[in-house]
C-alpha cells in the first residue's frame, strides 16, 4: 500500500509538473545551423508530414527531417536538375534535364514509375536536344514541359495522356482542368485531353511561370516588359495591364482579392484582382525573385518571400504590412510552409536550408549586424504569431531587459543606454511572447550584432511648434520629426521646467506671463532638437491701443474744429 501511495505521488507530482511546463511551448528556428546541400537548391521544398524534400540541381532528392534537420538521399535522378518537382496527390514527381521524369511516393520515397523506361530510349540520341524545363500536377495529371513539346502524363501509372508541340516551352501552372503554358512570347492554354483552348501574347518572361485563381477566373503573367498581365482564363481575353515601378521577378500570386508580385526594386505591390488598381506597396530591402508561399490562418493571409536582401520576408496579405523578416546566409530562394502554417522551410542560394517555426516570431529591423551605433541607440524592430503578440523581451549581450508589452501590436521600439556595454560588437536578441503563452526560442540563437561605437554619428531630429507666436493659455502642438520627416514615439520632452515622455505631435499651452520660452526634445540614439514659442501680454497691446485711440481723438478735434470755422465763415457772410 504504501508502494502505491508513492507511485501515486509520484504520478501526481509528474502530472502536475507537465501542466506547469505546458504553456512554456517555444518557436524560433528548430535546427541550431542550417542544413547545407552539395549544390544549388531547385524550386520549392515539398513538405510531407514530419519531412521535406529538396531537389538539387546535381539531380539528388533528399529528405530532410523538419524537426531535427537530419537530411539522406532519398533517390538520384538520371542526371542533372533544373526543373522544381511537382507534387501530385500522394506523389512527388520530378525530372532530370536529359528528359527522365519520375514519380515516388511522398509517404517513403519509394518509386511508382519512370517515363520513359531506361530500356525504351537512349539519352544521348532522342532526349538531348529536348530538355526538361518545367514540371506542375493536379488533379491526377502531371504535365511536363520541354524546349519543344508538352506531355501529360496519368500520375498514377505515367502513362502518356497527350503531347502536343511548343515552340519554345518555358513554364506552367496545372490546374483542375489542364495547364496554361508559357511558350516563348505567348500564352497557351491547354485542356486537359490536349486541345489547344487559346493564345495570348504576353512578351519576354523570366524564371517565373503563369499564376491562376479560380474564384476570379484569371491568370496572371509577370512580363519583362515591366507588365502585369491579366486574362480571362475562359478565352485569354485580355482584362488589364498594370506597368511595374522596375522589372517583376517573381510569379504573380493570388491571395485574397488581390495579386501579389515582387521586383527588382525590392518592393512587393499588391493590385485588385478586378481592375488591377494598386492597393498596397512593401519594401523589404532586397531584389524579389522568389515564388512566394501563401498561407491562411485565422483569417489572415500569411506571404512569404525569399528575397536578394540574404532574408526571408513574411507580409500580411490584406494591407502589406511586413510581420518579420528572418536572415538567411545568401539570397532567399523558394520558401514553403510546414506542420500546418507554423513552420516555414526557407531555402537560400548557397545551398543551405533552415526551418524556422514562426509561432511565435521575433526580428530586429534596426540595427543591423554591422550597424555603428553609439551608446544610446533606438532598437525598432517587429514580432508576430498568430494569436497576437504578448510581449517582446530584448537581450543585450546575454543580459535580458524589462518585457516590452505590446498587446496585439506588431512593431517596437525601445531606447537603449549602452553605456555600461564595452565597445566592440554588441548581441542583441529579441524573444517574443504570444497571448497563449507561447515563448520564443531561437535554437540558432539568432542576433544582430551591431558595432559600438563612440564616434557613432547622432540621427538628426527636429523639433518645430506651431503656432509659434501665441497669446497667454493659448494651444500649440509640437511636432517631433526624424530626417525623414516620420513623427517620433517616446521622446523626453522639457518644457517649463518639467521633463516627460512624449510621442509627437504633442499638445502644448502657453504659459503666463510675456516673454520668450524654450522647449527640447531628446532621445535615444538622436541629435538633440529645440523649439522656441513667444507669448504676448494682454498688457503689451496698450501701447498701441493708447496710439490708436490718440489717432481717433486727434481725428474727432480736427473735424470738429473743421466744422466750427466753417459756421463762423457763413455768419461773416
Amino acid at each position: 500500500m504504501k508502494l502505491m501511495g508513492k507511485l501515486s505521488l509520484f504520478i501526481f507530482n509528474f502530472l502536475f509538473l507537465l501542466l506547469l511546463l505546458a504553456p512554456a511551448q517555444f518557436a524560433g528556428a528548430k535546427w541550431q545551423n542550417p542544413v547545407y546541400f552539395p549544390g544549388e537548391i531547385v524550386g520549392k521544398p515539398i513538405e510531407s508530414l514530419s519531412y521535406a524534400y529538396v531537389l538539387t540541381d546535381s539531380g539528388h532528392v533528399y529528405s530532410i527531417s523538419i524537426s531535427q534537420g537530419n537530411s539522406k538521399v532519398a533517390f538520384t535522378l538520371a542526371g542533372q536538375a533544373h526543373s522544381p518537382m511537382a507534387r501530385g496527390e500522394g506523389s512527388i514527381i520530378a525530372g532530370s534535364d536529359s528528359g527522365q521524369i519520375e514519380a515516388h511516393s511522398l509517404s517513403d520515397g519509394k518509386l511508382l514509375w519512370k517515363y520513359p523506361k531506361e530500356a525504351q530510349f537512349s539519352f544521348e540520341k532522342e532526349f538531348q536536344n529536348l530538355s526538361l524545363r518545367y514540371l506542375d500536377a493536379s488533379k491526377g495529371a502531371a504535365y511536363a514541359i520541354f524546349k519543344d513539346r508538352v506531355i501529360a502524363l496519368n500520375e498514377k501509372d505515367g502513362k502518356i495522356l497527350f503531347d502536343s508541340p511548343l515552340a519554345n516551352g518555358q513554364s506552367a501552372r496545372a490546374h483542375e482542368s489542364g495547364v496554361f503554358v508559357i511558350d516563348g512570347t505567348q500564352l497557351i492554354s491547354f485542356s486537359n485531353l490536349g486541345r489547344v483552348l487559346w493564345k495570348a501574347n504576353i512578351g519576354p518572361t523570366f524564371n517565373t511561370r503563369p499564376a491562376y485563381d479560380k474564384k476570379s477566373s484569371r491568370v496572371y503573367v509577370a512580363s519583362t516588359n515591366s507588365l502585369l498581365l491579366a486574362f480571362d482564363a475562359s478565352n485569354g481575353a485580355l482584362k488589364y495591364n498594370y506597368r511595374t515601378n522596375g522589372w517583376p521577378m517573381s510569379t504573380p500570386a493570388p491571395a485574397g482579392g488581390s495579386v501579389l508580385l515582387g521586383t527588382n526594386k525590392g518592393t512587393i505591390i499588391a493590385l485588385s484582382q478586378y481592375d488591377g488598381s494598386l492597393l498596397w506597396e512593401a519594401d523589404v530591402g532586397g531584389a524579389v525573385w522568389s515564388e512566394p508561399e501563401i498561407f491562411e490562418k485565422n483569417s489572415k493571409q500569411i506571404a512569404v518571400y525569399g528575397t536578394n536582401a540574404n532574408s526571408l520576408s513574411a507580409i500580411d496579405s490584406s494591407n502589406g504590412q511586413i510581420l518579420f523578416q528572418y536572415p538567411l546566409s545568401d539570397w532567399g530562394m523558394s520558401p514553403s510552409f510546414a506542420d500546418e502554417g507554423k513552420t516555414i522551410i526557407a531555402p537560400a542560394r548557397d545551398g543551405s536550408i533552415i526551418a524556422i517555426s514562426i509561432n511565435p516570431i521575433c526580428s530586429i529591423d534596426f540595427p543591423q549586424s554591422g550597424d555603428i551605433i553609439g551608446q544610446e541607440a533606438e532598437i525598432e524592430g517587429r514580432a508576430f504569431s498568430y494569436e497576437g503578440v504578448k510581449s517582446v523581451q530584448l537581450k543585450i549581450n546575454a543580459k535580458p531587459l524589462p518585457q516590452i508589452q505590446l498587446q496585439g501590436k506588431g512593431e517596437f521600439s525601445y531606447s537603449l543606454d549602452l553605456s555600461e556595454e564595452p565597445l566592440g560588437f554588441v548581441q542583441i536578441q529579441c524573444i517574443a511572447t504570444d497571448f497563449n503563452g507561447l515563448v520564443e526560442q531561437d535554437m540558432r540563437g539568432y542576433t544582430q550584432t551591431p558595432l559600438l561605437s563612440l564616434d557613432a554619428a547622432k540621427i538628426g531630429m527636429s523639433a518645430a511648434a506651431v503656432p509659434n507666436s501665441l497669446e497667454e493659455g493659448d494651444r500649440f502642438t509640437l511636432y517631433i520629426r526624424n530626417a525623414q520627416g516620420e513623427e517620433l514615439q517616446n521622446v523626453l520632452v522639457g518644457y517649463l521646467g518639467e521633463e516627460r515622455e512624449a510621442s509627437s505631435p504633442l499638445a502644448l499651452y502657453a504659459p503666463k506671463g510675456a516673454g520668450t520660452y524654450d522647449i527640447y526634445a531628446k532621445k535615444a540614439g538622436y541629435e538633440e532638437a529645440g523649439a522656441q514659442i513667444r507669448v504676448n501680454s494682454d498688457f503689451g497691446m496698450l501701447p498701441l491701443v493708447g496710439a490708436i485711440i490718440a489717432v481717433l481723438l486727434i481725428a474727432i478735434i480736427a473735424i470738429f474744429i473743421k466744422k466750427s470755422r466753417s459756421k463762423k465763415i457763413k455768419r461773416v457772410y
